[in-house]
């Protein structure tokens, strides 16, 4: 029976795990002190973007690919701050232009509040582009095997970068890593 190792650094949301799970409670940004190899690593729902500074996105990126086995596979989603269906054409072109005209590593660093129960709830995030995350594939040792483009909302795979989020197949550059 394969074996599922999860890490997770929130005590709530360990709660949440199926019994039998092994679980390692740090943060990604911790994989440095994890041993062993991995078939497939799975970094969904943006967790890459709740890792700052951007050189540490990069570093756990690194880590995946010494985790992963010769043969492993590594599924990176990430928020598409281009994204038209997600975020309006408005927002969208904005974040074009400034990206345009004022580039930078942080441009893509937000911030989302919303409500639940009548409690504001904050989280602090990054969006990504395209180049910035084969930028930091590219520098992790990984590449990229496979790129879809998805609708989170309906879950459909789309055509163009602009009509979702960014999920990538990686997997080691060469066998040396």
């Amino acid at each position: 029976m394969p074996e599922v190792a999860l890490v997770e650094p929130s005590r709530a949301m360990r709660r949440e795990w199926p019994v039998g799970v092994q679980g390692l409670a740090i943060p990604a940004e911790e994989l440095a002190s994890v041993a062993g190899s991995f078939d497939v690593i799975l970094c969904l729902w943006n967790v890459i973007g709740h890792v700052f500074p951007a050189v540490r996105r990069t570093e756990v990126l690194r880590q995946f690919a010494r985790l992963a086995s010769a043969e492993g596979k590594i599924f990176v989603d990430c928020n598409h701050r281009y994204n038209i269906r997600q975020y309006g054409a408005f927002r969208t072109a904005a974040r074009l232009l400034y990206d345009w005209v004022a580039p930078g590593e942080r441009n893509g660093d937000v911030t989302v509040t919303w409500t639940i129960n009548g409690i504001d709830c904050a989280t602090t995030g990054h969006v990504f582009t395209n180049r910035e995350v084969t930028r930091m594939i590219a520098a992790a040792g990984l590449r990229v095997e496979r790129k879809y483009i998805v609708d989170y909302s309906s879950g459909e795979l789309c055509r163009w970068g602009f009509q979702g989020n960014l999920l990538y197949v990686l997997c080691r550059a060469d066998g040396s890593v």
